[in-house]
C-alpha cells in the first residue's frame, strides 16, 4: 500500500482532480510504494503539470524532494502546496526542513511555527522542539539538529 503524507493530521482537503492527473499521482504512489522515487518524481511532475493546482501532488513532490535532499527543488512545490491548502502542516513542516538546509532560519522557523500550530500532535511526535530551533538558529544561523528535524519530517511522511 502506498504510503501516506499526513495520515495523522485530522484536516481534510477537497479538491476537483482532472482524471488524468489522478492517474498520474496513483502511479506516483505506486512507485513509491516499490521505492522507485526517481519514476514517482516524474510522474507527480506529469499530473502537475497536467493540473498546475494540484496540492497531493505538489506536496508530495516537495515532500520527495526534501527526501532526496533537492532543497531548492522542494521549496517552490511546499509553497504552492501551502498556497493551495494554508492548513497543510506536512508541507510546513517539510518547508521548514528545506529553510533550514538552504541556510534560512528565519523562514524555516516560520514554516515550523505554523506547522505546529496546524497539527501539534504529529509536529511534537516527531520530537522537534522549536524553542531549542530558535535558540540554535540564533546562535548558529543555517545549524540546526539534524537528526530531530530528520524524526519530524518522517513523522509527516
Amino acid at each position: 500500500m502506498p504510503r501516506r503524507v499526513g495520515a495523522a493530521s485530522v484536516t481534510f482537503f477537497a479538491q476537483e482532480v482532472p482524471p488524468a492527473a489522478t492517474v498520474e499521482y496513483e502511479r506516483a504512489m505506486e512507485s513509491i510504494a516499490k521505492k522507485d522515487n526517481e519514476m514517482a518524481i516524474k510522474r507527480l511532475n506529469e499530473a502537475i503539470k497536467i493540473f498546475p493546482n494540484y496540492f497531493l501532488a505538489s506536496q508530495q513532490l516537495g515532500l520527495l524532494l526534501v527526501e532526496s535532499e533537492q532543497y531548492q527543488k522542494a521549496i517552490s512545490f511546499l509553497v504552492k502546496a501551502v498556497e493551495i491548502n494554508p492548513k497543510a502542516g506536512a508541507s510546513y513542516l517539510a518547508l521548514g526542513i528545506a529553510s533550514l538546509k538552504l541556510g534560512r532560519a528565519d523562514l524555516a522557523i516560520d514554516a515550523l511555527q505554523r506547522a505546529r500550530r496546524l497539527d501539534d500532535k504529529s509536529f511534537r511526535a516527531g520530537v522537534l522542539e522549536l524553542g531549542r530551533l530558535e535558540e540554535v538558529a540564533a546562535r548558529l544561523p543555517g545549524e540546526v539538529e539534524e537528526r530531530s528535524l530528520e524524526k519530524a519530517f518522517r513523522a509527516f511522511v
